[in-house]
């Protein structure tokens, strides 16, 4: 009894060791054709990653973004960056209308001194200048002062509101007809193409990307410049004026 007790207890041990061995194998050929099957993808995945240097997209200058313009078109954007820079001097102007009108309205109260020199204000019909003048002088004047702030303010708005709308409609015109010839051209060379350039092309959506990137450049080549080259023409011209009225004030 002890005997068969010991061979089923051996043949159970070696049968379990007989097991183990096995899976040891198969775990094995497993891990084997792992790594063979990672060597063999290696260079496939390699050759599939795109070169970056080869697609990176080089950037263009700014002036070659017209380069399918006409003649006109150019004379067209010129005149609207500079109709743009005429509409950046209208808020200066009225900044400085605003600082001489407030500037009159403490020399209207105090008698007996002589009122501040202006510019801008007298060209509208204020701003006259008064030394020991009377109240009732003083009052004369500060309504004529009145007059011509609000007939200055309206002026140069709407002088600006016009010549803004110039400005970018001639700048979108302009992008516009460059859009339309560039659409046209891509049509063309699209046309051209054999039929396996359809099937061999990397772009699938090229229709849809062209269009975007349309897009981006009428928005670019159109009423954003001009927006860009007024704020610019703002900032240049506030910033010295600035410095001309006090650049103590404007270096604090």
């Amino acid at each position: 009894i002890f005997e068969t007790m010991h061979e089923e207890k051996n043949g159970k041990l070696s049968g379990e060791l007989i097991t183990n061995s096995d899976d040891e194998d198969f775990f094995a050929k497993i891990n084997d054709r792992k790594i063979s099957l990672q060597l063999e993808c290696a260079p496939l995945n390699e050759a599939s990653k795109p070169d970056s240097e080869e697609n990176k997209v080089q950037p263009l200058p700014f002036y070659r973004l017209f380069r399918f313009a006409t003649c006109l078109e150019r004379c067209l954007v010129i005149a609207g960056l500079v109709l743009g820079v005429v509409t950046g001097c209208g808020v200066p102007i009225v900044i400085i209308l605003y600082g001489e009108f407030t500037t009159l309205l403490v020399d209207r109260a105090i008698a007996n001194i002589t009122s501040t020199p202006t510019l801008v204000l007298q060209i509208f019909g204020g701003g006259r200048v008064l030394e020991n003048g009377t109240l009732k002088e003083r009052n004369s004047a500060l309504l004529e002062d009145s007059s011509a702030f609000g007939i200055g303010c309206t002026v140069v708005g709407l002088v600006q509101f016009t010549i803004g709308v110039i400005s970018i409609a001639l700048l979108n015109y302009s992008a516009q007809k460059q859009i339309c010839r560039v659409r046209w051209l891509f049509l063309q060379a699209v046309l051209r193409q054999d039929m396996s350039w359809y099937d061999t092309s990397k772009t699938a959506n090229f229709a849809s990307r062209i269009t975007e990137d349309l897009d981006k450049l009428q928005d670019g080549i159109g009423e954003k410049m001009g927006i860009f080259i007024y704020l610019l023409t703002t900032f240049i011209i506030s910033t010295i004026m600035s410095f001309l009225y006090g650049w103590k004030l404007t270096l604090v």
